[in-house]
């Protein structure tokens, strides 16, 4: 029915009857997900993204949950961390953080935004001031600024 590109050697395909199977490049089933995995998406570093009963989480080349199914949005896995957010009921709000690859909560889901790592810094925005971030979740660039982008200098300019 549909398929996406190869990575890590496997295509993600939807068949007909919905199943969701990952195809080596000969078009070989190499794995079968379980029904209750609604979509998924492609694998990075030996996990991939996926959604089951309204949750996301992520399973290994085996189909196994690696890490459990319970962040409300979740995206691949970018130099070892991965951005997940979650929904608090009470402040009725979506925040934002990031975890290892074995699940573990490496900086806390307080930003309203987040971005991957590239160059071991990730992008973030709180309260719609943003900054940048170390992988130990240490402002490197505060969290204070309008906007921020890199030149192709490598010069950071920003608005206050």
């Amino acid at each position: 029915k549909s398929a996406l590109s190869f990575s890590e050697g496997l295509a993600l395909v939807v068949r007909e009857n919905t199943q969701l199977e990952y195809v080596d490049k000969e078009g070989k089933t190499k794995l079968t997900l379980p029904p209750e995995i609604e979509r998924a998406h492609s694998f990075t570093d030996g996990l991939a993204v996926a959604y089951a009963n309204g949750l996301f989480g992520y399973v290994d080349k085996e189909g196994k949950t690696a890490i459990p199914f319970k962040f409300n949005n979740a995206f691949k896995f970018s130099e070892g961390f991965a951005r997940v957010a979650t929904y608090d009921s009470t402040t009725r709000e979506t925040k934002w953080g990031f975890i290892n690859k074995k699940g573990k909560i490496k900086i806390p889901a307080i930003y309203d935004k987040a971005f991957p790592f590239v160059n071991k810094l990730a992008y973030v925005e709180i309260d719609g001031k943003v900054g940048y971030i170390n992988k130990n979740g240490k402002e490197i660039i505060p969290v204070k600024y309008k906007q921020l982008w890199f030149e192709n200098d490598g010069i950071i300019r920003y608005a206050d």
